[in-house]
């Protein structure tokens, strides 16, 4: 689809009724999941030691996902995906406690390679983000 062609199709976005067509979903969806990725852009460049940030719902499907640039991914769109299923999957066991613990806020695994830390948000959504493996974890 060109910019001429996504423009039209974000102009019929917005209806008067709760009647939505599958083409206004799936406009909506794709509006949703560029906004997400403008907050995940907005994400890295918060730290130096950002190198992934990415959203996902509490499925695991992601719903937005950036790297920075100028770094090498240590894995590929699969296993990705799998990682953020997995982010999901661990963050509703954590949820579990949550009743004599309080609502889980984030978690945050150390590896060789990297640190990742996972972030519940409302609505279902995780924030997933990657550091250098050097960088701080101290709150």
């Amino acid at each position: 689809m060109n910019k001429q062609q996504k423009e039209s199709s974000r102009k019929t976005e917005h209806k008067t009724n709760d009647n939505t067509s599958s083409q206004d979903t799936h406009i909506n969806s794709e509006l949703k999941s560029t906004q997400e990725a403008i907050k995940c852009k907005r994400i890295l460049e918060l730290d130096k030691s950002i190198r992934y940030a990415g959203m996902c719902a509490s499925d695991g499907t992601l719903v937005a996902s950036e790297y920075k640039k100028e770094i090498t991914p240590l894995i590929n769109g699969t296993e990705l995906e799998f990682a953020a299923k997995i982010s999901a999957i661990r963050a509703m066991e954590r949820d579990v406690l949550s009743t004599r613990l309080g609502k889980p806020m984030y978690s945050i695994a150390s590896y060789e390679n990297v640190k990742r830390a996972t972030i519940s948000l409302d609505k279902g959504m995780f924030l997933l983000v990657s550091f250098e493996r050097n960088a701080d974890d101290a709150l």
